[in-house]
Formats: structure tokens, sequence, C-alpha cells
């Protein structure tokens, strides 16, 4: 059950990723097709696009699969509330502070607030300190990043709308990888906050495969070695009754 982290994401890699995604927006969905034609191919370029598409897949995969194991061995808590954030297309947003019970601590506080999740979502609510708010919003962004690139580059197109008119795809992609600074600064969030997310997680399962099953004692409950012996004794006081009444 034991995940590791896997090849390190590097700035170069997760370019290539957000360029992929973004050129697939740009294009309607054809620019993915276009990729997987020139890699069946054997062309190198795209060879190697879907090789750094793959680390940022496997990095992403490595949190969720955490997450997973954490809900297998402990059905309550984080993993509960991380795999409601991370299937949810939208980010978390929250209350304002109230007294409650954080469902992450188990903790009565004053700090606490309501994580808001889609009106279509038909779940308990779910209260947590305000101090676990920036790890959920990092782990939902680490773990959503395809949909937060895709929606980026929306956003971009949109606010490029006059100076795209009449661009072509290629010229338009082009002008898209001028964006370094933006990718840069995606980039060391995802990367860091990534880790910190698996560095948690990978902490916390191994706390929750450590710790001891509970015993439950009883003093009126007899083992099978005591078991055993009581029975001999009502066999030895049955055939003693018997021999007296002979």
């Amino acid at each position: 059950m034991e995940r590791g982290l896997g090849a390190t994401v590097s700035l170069e890699c997760f370019t290539s990723y957000v360029n992929t995604k973004a050129f697939d927006v740009i294009g309607n969905g054809a620019y993915k097709t276009f990729l997987v034609k020139c890699r069946d191919n054997n062309d190198e370029w795209a060879t190697q696009a879907h090789k750094y598409n793959t680390l940022v897949v496997d990095f992403v995969r490595s949190i969720n699969g955490l997450i997973n194991d954490i809900r297998r061995l402990d059905a309550a808590g984080i993993a509960v509330i991380s795999k409601e954030i991370v299937t949810n297309t939208t980010p978390p947003s929250y209350s304002r502070e109230c007294f409650n019970v954080c469902q992450i601590s188990g903790q009565h506080s004053a700090s606490c607030v309501e994580i808001q999740r889609s009106q279509h979502k038909n779940s308990v609510t779910i209260y947590i300190h305000s101090k676990y708010i920036t790890f959920l919003n990092v782990m939902w962004f680490v773990c959503k990043i395809d949909h937060v690139i895709r929606n980026y580059t929306r956003q971009w197109m949109w606010s490029n709308e006059e100076k795209l008119q009449n661009m072509s795809l290629s010229e338009t992609c082009n002008l898209f990888t001028e964006n370094t600074e933006t990718v840069k600064s995606l980039y060391h969030v995802f990367i860091n906050g990534g880790r910190m997310v698996h560095m948690s997680f990978s902490k916390h399962l191994s706390i929750v495969l450590n710790d001891p099953p509970l015993v439950i004692q009883c003093n009126n409950c007899p083992s099978k070695d005591n078991e055993k012996t009581n029975k001999k004794k009502k066999k030895k006081n049955n055939t003693s009754a018997a021999g007296a009444r002979l």
C-alpha cells in the first residue's frame, strides 16, 4: 500500500503539460487527437510530450491514491472530506467562522468554517477549523490541475478576444506560449503544494497503519484455555456426583 511521489515534475515538463491542455482548448479538442496520431507515428516531439503528460498525471494520481488508501483504513475525517473536495469541479468556498466541531481534528472551536460545495451535492454539512483552509485549497488545485489549466485558457482567450480574431490556430497557440511567468507561478504552486499534500497524507497513512488495534478485555469472558479447564472441572464434578449416588 506504500506509495511514492514518483519522478520529479520539472518546469519544462509542467510547461509542456500546460501547453498540451491549452492547445486542446484552443483547437476545440482537435489537438489531443493530433498528438496521439503523431505519437503513434513515433514523432519524437509527440513522444516527449506524452511522456511529460504522463509524469504530471502520475504525480496527481499518487495523491489521489493516498486519499483512497486512507479512506479504506479510516472511513472518516480527512480522507472523506478530501474525496468530497477533489471530486468537485469547483474549488471549495467557506462560510464565516463560527463555533462548531472540526471534523478533521474532532476538537471544538470558535474558528470553524463550513465547507460550501455545489448546490447539487446531496451530502451532510462539513465543518473544519479555519487553519485547514490553505491545505484543502492547495489539494484541490493540484488534484484538479487539468480543470484549472483548461479554465485558465478559456479566460485567456476571452480576455484576448479582439487580438485573436484574425489569428490562425497556430498563431494563437504561439501567443499562448508567451505566458511564461504565469506558467511558472502555476508550477510553483503545483509542485510545492503537491509535495506538501503528499507528505502530509503519507505521514497520516503511516499513523493509521501503525495504530494498534483496539483490544477489548472482559474479565467475565473466559479464554479458550479457561473454557477447556472449566469443561474438565464440570466433567470431574459430574463423575464425583455419580459415585456418591452409587
